[in-house]
């Protein structure tokens, strides 16, 4: 079977579009445009579901055992492990549980202050690797910009926040009053007003 090798780092496919896809993360290309609020993306099935926020349902996907909802179907499912406790791996320090054995690997790193991702131009340490590809940026100058101001950033999923700030869309509605806001952390600061409200 051919394989396709990445020319900066060690990713290996057997599909030539999945390393296009791939290569977007060396490059900062983003050649998928939302049209209604600006937003990038690099690869089609990301815009794809950010689609999902500009329409009446922004979270489609819903768990049956709790109020969990997504606008992804394969989060929904990886979600919906948390239910069975079968596959899941526990920390034997603080007994939180999860899904996969590497989101355990990285869990254990925050009891034991270990940081193996090493930068070799600076003495920078992180937990995950993608903390460390971001870093890496600020040595090589690779950045992710917004399209409509000057606003740059290491992290892609930092620029995904920040382009909602050019849209009047206000995708995260309250549950229990008419509270709507462009981002989901401002919501769950806003839930607290009503989960900690004496009965």
């Amino acid at each position: 079977m051919i394989k396709y090798s990445c020319s900066e780092c060690d990713y290996n496919t057997d599909s030539k579009r999945h390393l296009r896809e791939h290569l977007s993360i060396h490059t900062g290309d983003m050649p998928f445009m939302c049209k209604e609020c600006g937003y990038r993306a690099n690869h089609e099935r990301s815009l794809n579901r950010h689609m999902i926020t500009h329409s009446d349902n922004p979270c489609p996907f819903a768990c049956s055992d709790c109020d969990y909802e997504t606008n992804d179907k394969s989060t929904l499912k990886r979600h919906m492990l948390i239910h069975t406790r079968e596959t899941q791996f526990e920390c034997g320090i603080c007994k939180q549980r999860f899904i996969r054995k590497v989101e355990l690997k990285k869990h254990m790193y925050e009891h034991t202050g270990e940081k193996p991702f090493k930068c070799s131009d600076c003495s920078y340490s992180s937990f995950t690797n993608v903390l460390m590809k971001e870093h890496m940026r600020t040595h090589t100058g690779e950045y992710f910009a917004c399209p409509q101001c000057e606003y740059r950033t290491v992290s892609k999923s930092n620029l995904n926040k920040h382009i909602h700030t050019h849209s009047d869309k206000k995708s995260f509605i309250c549950n229990f009053c008419s509270y709507a806001v462009k981002q989901k952390r401002s919501l769950l600061q806003h839930m607290l007003i009503h989960t900690n409200k004496k009965d």
